[in-house]
């Protein structure tokens, strides 16, 4: 069975991710698409996973063979790219086949709607209920012969460089940068993309196309996966940043090897918003997110609206609420004005041209906001466990009336169960809907103290981290 997650439908190559369920998915994708427009035009990008080009050059046959025009990208690109080019030229959707920050064993489907974003829910489930109506043996026939004349191959990587560029505003600063900044690309879609925009400045690490991305097997910028990152950023003394597998996640690191995690670029970005490009709206987050946003926010006088996890879900602010910013937990950060995505690039040119405008590193940056709105230090764990545990970590967790010396003050139920302690912190508790995981977090002023927290709600379970 085909379901779509948090973004798009992901499997395993050779299992279920397969040219046969590449073909049921965008020949439901075609259906839904001329079912809600007239003369309907789609793009599809790719990322550098094994065989990703061969699946989207069969997906743009199926949905072409449906009387659609398809604009195929003629290389490899980041999500964002692809986003940009349905924005820019009014298309009626698009396609991304990757599994973004997942093990190099899978692949994906994205489905980005009119407007360039994630599609909705909403969205997916119709496209899900055409798939199971479809009678694949029988229609496959139609598919054998090669792609139609409707099939464009397109450059859609230079629009969409120029557009990170302009609305960045990098070329004004672009002098002023002292060194070089080290892009860890890890092996995925923005690999070459630094050295258009920075040219020589750009030092590219992981830069070379390998589809088992290693050293850790999954493009997945995280505090533990960015040994390559910090070893460069260290050794020419320079600060830098990390892309996932399709660039839509950011992380980065400062001259000193220190990573810097996406709550506190998510931060930065937030200020840089209202201070130097003057913007006025609501910030959007998800559950997950740090409370130093709604900090920053409420210091600039912003309402922040907090919302399940998934950008999903931040779209609609995007869209319907007038929010100037939208971010998540795992590095994904969109700013309205550029574009209703998240835009791993794009965010590491704001953040550079901020770091210009302040005058100040990326270490002497993070010291700034933390001066003004306190430490927050932030650790998740996740543990493989049974829906039995699962129901008992949630019931568990709404009991708790004090842990580690921390007095409950209130819990959310807006995604899991989030307690918030009197005087400032959290511990959010998540079960996941398709996964045998239990996630859990914590936000103290130390990072000893949160992992101590969610050690000690490991203990009442009974369980270990993976």
């Amino acid at each position: 069975m085909i379901k779509f997650g948090t973004d798009g439908w992901r499997a395993k190559i050779g299992e279920d991710f397969t040219f046969d369920n590449v073909g049921r998915v965008s020949l439901a994708f075609a259906k839904y698409i001329k079912e809600k427009f007239k003369n309907p035009e789609v793009v599809i990008g790719y990322d550098t996973r094994f065989l990703s080009d061969d699946f989207a050059k069969f997906a743009g046959r199926v949905i072409a063979e449906e009387g659609i025009k398809v604009f195929l990208s003629d290389r490899f690109c980041p999500t964002p790219a692809v986003s940009f080019f349905i924005s820019s030229q009014k298309l009626s959707g698009g396609v991304a086949i990757t599994a973004s920050h997942n093990p190099y064993y899978f692949n994906g489907y994205k489905v980005r709607e009119w407007f360039g974003g994630p599609a909705s829910p909403e969205t997916t489930s119709i496209i899900e209920k055409i798939i199971e109506n479809i009678d694949w043996e029988k229609e496959k026939q139609r598919f054998k012969k090669e792609s139609p004349d409707t099939v464009k191959r397109e450059d859609i990587i230079t629009p969409y460089i120029e557009s990170v560029r302009a609305d960045s505003e990098i070329d004004k600063f672009l002098k002023k940068i002292k060194g070089k900044i080290i892009f860890d690309v890890m092996h995925g879609a923005c690999s070459g993309l630094p050295t258009k925009i920075f040219g020589k400045k750009a030092v590219e690490v992981r830069s070379e196309l390998n589809p088992l991305f290693p050293p850790f097997g999954k493009p997945e910028p995280t505090p533990y996966t960015l040994t390559p990152l910090q070893t460069y950023c260290k050794k020419f003394k320079c600060d830098g940043f990390a892309f996932d597998g399709d660039g839509d996640r950011i992380y980065a690191c400062s001259k000193e090897g220190k990573i810097i995690d996406a709550h506190k670029i998510f931060a930065i970005l937030t200020e840089h918003m209202v201070k130097h490009k003057k913007q006025k709206g609501k910030v959007y987050k998800t559950v997950t997110a740090s409370d130093i946003i709604d900090k920053i926010a409420s210091y600039y006088g912003l309402e922040v609206i907090t919302t399940p996890v998934g950008f999903k879900h931040l779209i609609k602010g995007m869209i319907e609420d007038n929010a100037i910013i939208a971010g998540e937990e795992s590095g994904g950060i969109g700013m309205s004005y550029h574009l209703k995505e998240r835009d791993s690039l794009f965010c590491a040119c704001v953040f550079l041209t901020h770091s210009i405008i302040e005058g100040k590193d990326f270490s002497a940056l993070v010291k700034d906001i933390e001066k003004r709105f306190g430490k927050h230090r932030y650790i998740r764990k996740d543990f493989h466990v049974s829906d039995e545990i699962k129901e008992k970590a949630v019931k568990t967790a709404e009991e708790i009336d004090k842990i580690n010396g921390f007095k409950v003050e209130k819990i959310e139920k807006i995604d899991g169960t989030k307690i918030r302690f009197k005087g400032g912190g959290f511990l959010l508790v998540r079960p996941s809907g398709t996964e045998p995981v239990l996630r859990v977090y914590a936000e103290t002023e130390s990072e000893e103290t949160s992992e101590k927290i969610i050690n000690s709600f490991a203990k009442m379970l009974n369980i270990k981290p993976e």
